[in-house]
């Protein structure tokens, strides 16, 4: 959509790492180990990556733009720019006269009322004289910057090294659910705040002093305070099952060891300091939060318990496939793609044959740690549960928690939880790319069996015959959502459906 720049502006105990060979932070290949200099350079380029990718956004051509429409303007930039120039005045609205007989405004999630960054634009407000839709589009961008490089510093806290973990999020911080969330610039803002709050709190459970836990401690309160305050509560109840499922991997011995190879601080420090800056999080959120949950409960189907409306919007089994491999299939409320090339390195990944071994192989045989069966089967359950309840009343999970779990039947449109894959599936990712690299650089030794040669290659290309077989299927059948094939958002891009075909194929081509 073009829009110009012609319109002016608005008025006025610790556990040990395994001894196995696998990697960890201390390889010379890791973030840590490199020059200030140069983690200060893919720190910058981390965040400006999305302002590159989306240039046609944020670049004015000939005094015009391509501006994000859905209900960006009318529903999220109107409220932002009436709050900034109240703010700019030093004056904090309490009510909206403007609508109906009135309505209150600072509980209302669309603007952002107590958003730390208002203040920010509050005085560029002031300074620039206004504030325009191009502007507010520029701040939306600028939340996938924060999502970008929050992706990439809590990846570095995994036992990775530094080309999985650039890999994994140059290309999942712009994939096809993050651009898709900046139609609601609230949501992104809230989500932005994910990956930070999973670097907070593995620094909390890695410190190895209480003053280190404590300053981690305040960086997660105020993660939190982002989070909580950036206008979207659909997301921050998603972030449940982000979370939850996170601190299971240190909690659980199983799983620590497998899936965390450093040592831990003081369990008793890192426990009560994340209790502790989660509770002072939501303290200071709470009478927010209690007035926009009343704000909701007191709008018309907002206020929860209506399964009809919850579940109106489906996303089924058809869904997911097209949301991996051929979008124009998938629904947009909840579709994350992320190339087809990411989706082969994955797959290759979880079929690597060595992660399946029987006992009793030899000890040349033997997999890395990131090979070990159990970690892509907890990879598998935690995406899968999530997928699953994302298909709504076909849920059998989905009707479990709606019954019993609290305010859970207050959502709607629950393709959008997919927002928390995308860190879990960049975490997968970065895997992935690390076991394809140990893949080029393995040499087969002359025991090495011939058929175990050509495994890798065998399983890739089996893997993208199934999904080319599916694509062609559902491209020559035109079995298309109706976003796609009806909506008029979606008129400018429904001949470039191919393009999804012959990308998977350089894919192939490029990992063979």
């Amino acid at each position: 959509m073009a829009k110009t720049l012609a319109n002016g502006r608005a008025d006025a105990s610790h556990d040990q790492p395994a001894d196995d060979g696998g990697l960890n932070s201390d390889d010379r290949d890791s973030y840590a180990a490199q020059p200030l200099w140069l983690r200060t350079l893919l720190s910058a380029a981390v965040f400006v990556w999305p302002f590159v990718y989306l240039s046609n956004q944020v670049v004015p051509r000939d005094g015009h733009y391509t501006g994000i429409d859905n209900d960006f303007g009318y529903a999220f930039y109107n409220y932002k720019v009436y709050l900034l120039d109240q703010l700019s005045r030093l004056r904090f609205p309490l009510w909206s006269p403007s609508e109906g007989a009135g309505f209150p405004f600072y509980s209302d999630p669309l603007p952002q009322t107590f958003y730390p960054f208002n203040l920010l634009l509050a005085a560029f407000y002031r300074c620039a004289g206004g504030y325009t839709e191009y502007d507010h589009q520029i701040f939306t961008i600028f939340a996938v910057s924060i999502f970008s490089l929050g992706l990439f510093h809590w990846l570095q806290q995994l036992p990775l090294q530094l080309r999985p973990v650039l890999f994994a999020t140059l290309v999942m911080a712009v994939s096809f659910k993050v651009t898709e969330t900046m139609r609601f610039p609230n949501s992104i803002h809230t989500a932005a705040w994910y990956p930070w709050i999973l670097f907070a709190v593995t620094k909390i459970m890695r410190s190895q002093s209480a003053g280190q836990a404590a300053r981690y401690g305040l960086l997660l309160t105020f993660f939190g305070v982002c989070m909580l305050t950036g206008g979207y509560p659909y997301f921050v109840y998603y972030s449940l099952f982000l979370f939850g499922p996170y601190l299971m991997v240190f909690l659980i011995p199983a799983l620590r060891r497998r899936l965390w190879r450093q040592p831990l601080g003081s369990w008793r420090t890192s426990l009560a300091v994340l209790c502790a800056a989660g509770a002072a999080a939501f303290l200071l959120c709470a009478p927010y939060l209690s007035k926009m949950s009343q704000l909701m409960r007191e709008t018309a189907k907002r206020g929860g318990g209506d399964f009809d409306y919850a579940t109106e919007h489906e996303f089924r089994f058809i869904h997911t496939i097209g949301a991996l491999i051929f979008p124009p299939s998938s629904q947009p409320e909840g579709w994350y793609y992320f190339g087809l090339i990411g989706v082969l390195l994955i797959l290759l990944y979880l079929f690597d044959w060595r992660a399946w071994r029987r006992r009793g192989e030899t000890e040349m045989l033997a997999a890395p740690w990131y090979q070990d069966r159990w970690i892509k089967i907890f990879f598998l359950v935690w995406i899968g549960a999530i997928s699953y309840i994302t298909y709504g009343r076909y849920s059998h999970l989905f009707l479990l928690l709606w019954k019993h779990m609290p305010l859970f039947a207050n959502l709607r449109v629950w393709g959008r939880m997919n927002i928390i894959l995308v860190p879990i599936i960049a975490w997968l990712l970065a895997l992935a790319y690390t076991s394809f690299e140990d893949l080029l650089a393995r040499k087969a030794g002359p025991h090495t069996r011939t058929a175990r040669r050509w495994t890798p290659l065998a399983v890739l290309t089996a893997c993208y015959l199934i999904a080319l077989g599916a694509q062609l299927y559902l491209f020559k059948h035109q079995w298309y959502d109706f976003y796609w094939a009806k909506l008029g958002d979606f008129k400018h891009v429904r001949a470039k459906d191919v393009l999804f075909l012959v990308s998977g194929a350089a894919g192939f081509l490029v990992l063979a």
